[in-house]
């Protein structure tokens, strides 16, 4: 977790539930234990524990939730490049909602590679390719803006008109595909799919939290 305004204010409001002063001590810790993931999924972890535990939560208690949530994400995210794989190959350009997905996908050799992939190896590609997600989300980072596929490398190498990237909508499955003129490339009947997909491709195209940090004396509950 980065974000140490927010990280201050739900354990404050953690505090207020449970009538639980918050210390500097355990402020640190508790960053400590947070600071190796990202601010979405640690400010999830805490909308959760503020909905369900009955006691102020320990802190194996937002490991469990945020553990669980990378496992569940990794998953979902297979799904999607699965879908997009069938539904586009390689040949196009695409970039997901999920950027981490395209350090995933570079760090496997590059979607045209990976678009090569055989049917007999995907078991294994898959623990390789969730065991990488969950690393390099926890790492944070920048990530690759898109994965591009054969037409626009080779395009990009004789000198032609680069191809649209195709945007896709990253949920459980796919939730939707879009054109990069913004248009829905799934979720319609096969023909205006079909249509859509052939428009589509026609188109151009840390810092450390030490006892002490948290403000002074008067820093309300916070002592």
């Amino acid at each position: 977790m980065k974000d140490e305004n927010r990280f201050l204010e739900l354990m404050t409001v953690l505090g207020e539930i449970h009538d639980r002063k918050i210390t500097r001590l355990l402020l640190d810790v508790y960053w400590r234990v947070l600071e190796p993931f990202a601010d979405e999924a640690c400010i999830r972890a805490f909308h959760e524990l503020i909905r369900s535990a009955k006691f102020f939560p320990k802190p194996a208690e937002f490991l469990e939730h945020l553990e669980a949530r990378r496992e569940d994400r990794a998953a979902a995210a297979w799904l999607d490049v699965i879908a997009t794989l069938k539904r586009f190959g390689n040949y196009q350009s695409i970039r997901f909602t999920d950027p981490v997905i395209h350090s995933v996908i570079e760090a496997m050799g590059g979607w045209v590679r990976f678009g090569l992939m055989e049917e007999k190896d995907r078991p294994w590609k898959q623990k390789e390719f969730e065991r990488l997600y969950q690393i390099l989300a926890a790492r944070g980072g920048n990530h690759p803006p898109y994965l591009a596929g054969i037409h626009e490398i080779e395009n990009a190498a004789g000198g032609y008109r680069v191809p649209a990237v195709i945007d896709i909508g990253v949920s459980i499955g796919i939730n939707g595909l879009v054109g990069s003129n913004g248009a829905d490339v799934v979720g319609g009947d096969d023909d205006r799919l079909h249509r859509r997909e052939k428009a589509a491709r026609g188109c151009e195209g840390r810092s450390l939290i030490h006892v002490g940090a948290f403000g002074g004396e008067d820093g309300g509950r916070i002592q």
